[in-house]
């Protein structure tokens, strides 16, 4: 039953009668469906996460406060404290891609399990096509529109457009955060999800020390010859070695510790794992936080980045470490309490795309407002972006799901 019933059981005095066990069993399984995640079946529950929805609500709202920060050249933002962090909330960045290893390769690696390679990399584009695409080229449509309207006169303006069509842009200077700035991280994506697609037999099979070790070898060789090749001595190398240092094979490492937490989810002995530390999930999260608090001090004790090696090479893999860190803190909290109490951060975590896509919009919006402070901008960008991103997730992304995916988050 519906709440149209519920309503009719609430309004109608005929049909209360005799009907209060039932209704309260209606109220309960409704009760329960708010606090709890998207329904799934039994048999799928062990694969059910809902709190990673935090950490993405996390990692949105870090990359949004720091572009405020950034954008509106916040001087007096609090330099201590917990607040600090979103200074260098660029960092959620590497969140994302670490949650993005583990749930595209969860998703992945059951899909073949179920279906066989043919059937699985067919839903697999299917579905990512549908989840990625048409956000990406509407926010595109409306930066092209309302923040950047001369690019539509430039010489390059359909190569733009074919590169951030295609999905490419993060691979040309020129390109690279030309349109929506913060795009350049769905090049890195979707060419992520391409190597799923070819690689998923072999990742879901290969030892996991193998996995590790290709991919950490992939990145440092990378990282190592870009930061031989780019002098970062001026604002101009640092962008140059930014963008090399940021491609796929850059954060390879970051995307393979998602997909070794996944192998470990879908390994029944993984699964044993995780239900043996349940019971003990918050000396999981303090151990998680330790990490963190290490690796964020190794950060600030740095006396530069950009110029040192060791930084340049290695700290993002610190980076994926701590996030991954996070992530299996996530995964092995089962407390309904806590799913109660995070639910409108957890509504965040499912509308964060939207959120990513459509805050640098705003942002730029209110810098062109004078005498706009980063004070008033902040809670004024937030708002409007979370409005932006529930209205398409409800009216725009969601119905392309279901028409398209298989599954849709309700």
């Amino acid at each position: 039953m519906g709440w149209g019933t519920l309503m009719a059981y609430l309004f109608v005095p005929d049909m209360l009668v005799g009907r209060a066990a039932e209704f309260v069993q209606l109220a309960n399984a409704r009760l329960a469906s708010l606090i709890s995640a998207p329904e799934v079946k039994d048999s799928d529950r062990v694969f059910a996460f809902p709190l990673i929805d935090v950490l993405r609500a996390f990692a949105a709202i870090s990359v949004v406060v720091y572009h405020v920060i950034e954008f509106f050249e916040w001087k007096s933002y609090p330099v201590t404290g917990f607040l600090l962090w979103f200074r260098i909330g660029w960092m959620g960045v590497d969140l994302f891609f670490v949650i993005s290893g583990f749930v595209i390769g969860l998703s992945a690696f059951r899909r073949l399990d179920r279906r066989g390679p043919r059937q699985a990399r067919a839903e697999f584009v299917r579905h990512r096509l549908a989840r990625i695409v048409p956000l990406h080229y509407l926010t595109c449509l409306f930066f092209v529109a309302f923040i950047t309207p001369a690019i539509m006169f430039s010489n390059g303006f359909w190569a733009q457009i074919v590169s951030h069509a295609l999905f490419v842009h993060n691979l040309i200077p020129e390109h690279h955060r030309a349109i929506n700035n913060v795009n350049w991280t769905l090049g890195v994506e979707m060419q992520f999800y391409l190597l799923i697609f070819i690689g998923v037999v072999w990742l879901r099979r290969a030892k996991p020390w193998l996995i590790l070790a290709l991919g950490l070898s992939i990145t440092w060789i990378w990282r190592s010859v870009a930061f031989a090749h780019i002098p970062a001595n001026d604002p101009v190398g640092v962008d140059a070695l930014f963008m090399a240092v940021t491609q796929l094979p850059g954060m390879l490492d970051e995307f393979t510790f998602g997909l070794l937490l996944a192998r470990i989810v879908v390994a029944p002995r993984g699964q044993r794992l995780l239900a043996a530390i349940a019971p003990y999930a918050w000396i999981v999260v303090a151990m998680a936080g330790l990490v963190v608090w290490a690796i964020l001090t190794v950060f600030w004790m740095a006396p530069a980045y950009w110029t040192s090696w060791k930084m340049v090479v290695l700290f993002r893999t610190l980076i994926g470490v701590g996030a991954a860190a996070c992530v299996l803190a996530t995964i092995t909290i089962r407390s309904r309490i806590l799913l109660l109490l995070t639910a409108p951060v957890r509504y965040l975590g499912t509308i964060s795309y939207g959120i990513y896509l459509w805050h640098l919009l705003v942002i730029l919006s209110l810098h062109r407002v004078p005498g706009m402070t980063p004070q008033l901008a902040l809670p004024v960008v937030l708002a409007m972006t979370f409005v932006l991103a529930a209205v398409s997730w409800h009216y725009f992304e969601r119905p392309i799901l279901r028409r398209y995916a298989h599954a849709v988050p309700k």
